[in-house]
Parts: C-alpha cells; structure tokens; sequence
C-alpha cells in the first residue's frame, strides 16, 4: 500500500492530522499556466517527476552530491509472461534509462526523445503500482501532445529556486516505509521536502498537506535510505504547471509539542497499539480570535440616552419613558409614540399615560382614538 492509498481509506489518520496541525498561509501564483494537453493526467505527472529529476541532476550534478534511489519502472520486468514480452518491455526499460543518463550527463539536449522515455519510465511505473500486464502492450504508444506537454512544464522550471547548498537527494525513500507498505518523496533540497505536483489548482490542499505530514513522520521515524537523517526545517510543493515552488516552515506546521504528539500517535496507530496512542486534543490549535467590526460613524463617541429630534433639539429617553406603562400590545404602544413624537414637534405637552387628557387626546387621529383602549376605573 502506498502512502497516497493509505491516507485515502484512513479516515482517523486524516482526521488525527486535522486535529492538530496548522495550516500554512497560501501560496502566491502568478499569471502563468500550463495546461494539460491531454487526460493522461497521471502518466503526464509521472513522467514529468522522472523529467524534473533528471534537470536537477543535469544541472546540479557537479555541484552537490545526489543520491538516487532505484526507479520503480524498473520491476515492471518482473511482471512479464513469456520471455518474448520480458525481452520486449526490458529492451524499453533498457534505452528509456539510457537517454536519461545521456541526458543527464550532458551528451543529449533536452527534446521529444528525452520526453518519450520519461513517459515510457511513466507508463511501466503505473504498471508496477497497478499489477495489470495488459497494459505493457501498448508501452510504445506515446502521444505527441504529452510529449509537448512535457516540454512546456521543463521550460517552466526555475532551476535557480532548486540549487542545493550541500545535498540533492533525487526520490528519497524511508526505512520507515514498511509500516505503512511504501513510501517514497519528491525531492529533497537540503533540509526541504518538496512534492511534485501537476495540478490545474493553484492551491495547497488538504490531502497534499497530510501527504507532506506523513513524509515527514517517516523521516523522523526512521530517516532516509543511503544517508545520515537530516533534520527538515521546511517543506514544500512545486506546481508543475504554475512554475511556483511553495514551502512553508516545520515548525510552524503544529502548537509546541504538537508533532512529537502526532509523531508517537502515528507510530502506535500503525503498529496496531491504540492504547498506547496520545489524546492529541491536548494539541488541538486555538483558533484566533475574529477581530470586532468597527462602529459605525454614527454610533462614534460615547453612548447616550438622548434622543435626537428633528429641528427641536433632544430630550431624554428617561424624560419621555412613561412610569406606568398603560398599553399592552405592541401595536398600542407604537400608536401612543406616534401621538407622543408628534406632540414634540408641535410644541405640545406629552401626552398623560393614567388620563386622557385634552393634549393627549388632541394627538390621536379618529382612527387612532378607536384602537386605543378605554380607561379602567382603577385609573381614573
């Protein structure tokens, strides 16, 4: 089982890393776009992860010391039935990994045949991950336009933003990987862990995070093959089709003591020793806090009981509340506040509340005089 499949059908591994990380800030895209040419999604991606490498030792080869782990196409022989397709499928592994090393060591330029054999490589590493021999058939069948797709992510690359200090280590792979099946990354530039990503969207999604996190724990559990463990300070995502290389700090990834929490945690889900797993709700982030809207510029300054009345000045609410409210209903009480605005504005008294006096009941239209209700005897 791979690392993409295991974290596609654990729903607790997804929902233990959404407890407790943190999700970076994100990534910043520019106006260029390469898009895909064909639906050869996944033998496009594949293929442009051999073509990437194979840049970045092209270019960096004399450079930095590079290390690169045995490529998958290459037990895609294993499978074969019969001898006449073994000799077959070996002799396209064969010449595929041999432009690449003329490619690499600076004895071919980059071209449609350097494209081709990395969709070759491509084509038996899906044959690998699948099982299905019936495929091998049609290994030589290469679409045109994949190959100019290919090209035109390889023109995308910015070489500079990839050149190692010290170290270039080409698909690392972790010793650690036994406890999930396989596992393997993208690149590792130093101390950063970068995917290889073909994606139309230009965003960091969930699953490529918890992709990140999971390559991470098993560098921390075990290190990589071939070299002593480097301690990652950051990791990343190039967007093939952008041209834009993402990273984003470890330490930023959880709370303080979040990862060694997640870390133990993975480690006994996967040994099968839940009772011994972390509560990582102690690590669960705090979100912060949503910044207050700011006042209106009619609400500025301090709170008042004043009431604002047209072109006759103010008077208090305290002043104009009755002290024995007489009308019960709602519509009652808006009729006597109509009557009691328009008794301010026509410099007449308010309106007595336990009497019907002559103001008061000047303020009252007919209309209004009949829904408002008769005094009782107790308030007369």
């Amino acid at each position: 089982m791979s690392l993409t499949t295991l974290l596609n059908t654990r729903s607790d591994l997804r929902a233990a890393f959404k407890t407790v990380l943190i999700r970076p800030p994100p990534p910043v895209f520019t106006d260029t776009y390469a898009p895909p040419l064909t639906r050869h999604w996944d033998t496009v991606g594949t293929a442009f992860n051999y073509l990437l490498r194979a840049l970045l030792e092209h270019a960096y080869r004399s450079h930095a010391h590079s290390h690169t782990a045995p490529r998958v196409a290459s037990f895609a022989v294993q499978l074969c039935r019969g001898k006449r397709q073994r000799v077959r499928i070996a002799t396209s592994l064969f010449q595929a990994e041999a432009i690449l090393e003329t490619f690499i060591t600076a004895q071919r330029p980059l071209g449609t045949t350097v494209a081709r054999a990395c969709l070759i490589l491509a084509k038996l590493e899906a044959v690998v991950h699948s099982g299905t021999i019936e495929s091998l058939d049609d290994i030589a069948q290469i679409d045109t336009l994949d190959i100019q797709d290919l090209l035109t992510l390889a023109d995308l690359v910015p070489l500079d933003q990839f050149r190692p200090a010290q170290q270039l280590i080409l698909n690392p792979m972790f010793p650690a990987a036994p406890l999930i099946g396989s596992a393997d990354a993208g690149l590792l530039i130093d101390t950063t862990l970068v995917e290889i990503k073909t994606t139309i969207h230009p965003t960091l999604t969930s699953a490529q995070l918890d992709q990140l996190t999971a390559s991470l724990l098993l560098q921390q559990l075990g290190g990589i093959s071939g070299m002593a463990p480097p301690h990652l300070t950051d990791l990343g995502v190039y967007f093939a089709r952008h041209g834009v290389l993402y990273t984003f700090p470890v330490a930023k990834l959880c709370v303080p003591g979040g990862l060694e929490a997640l870390r133990s945690w993975f480690q006994h889900t996967l040994n099968g020793t839940d009772e011994q797993r972390p509560d990582l709700r102690l690590f669960k982030p705090v979100p912060p806090a949503k910044p207050k809207p700011p006042r209106s510029p009619h609400m500025a300054g301090p709170r008042s009981n004043t009431l604002e009345m047209p072109e006759k000045g103010g008077a208090t609410l305290d002043a104009l509340r009755p002290a024995e409210p007489r009308f019960t209903t709602a519509h009652q009480a808006r009729l006597y506040a109509d009557a009691l605005l328009s008794a301010r504005l026509s410099s007449a008294s308010p309106p007595e509340l336990n009497s019907c006096s002559e103001p008061a009941a000047s303020c009252f239209s007919s209309h209004q005089k009949a829904m408002l209700p008769n005094p009782s005897p107790s308030s007369t």
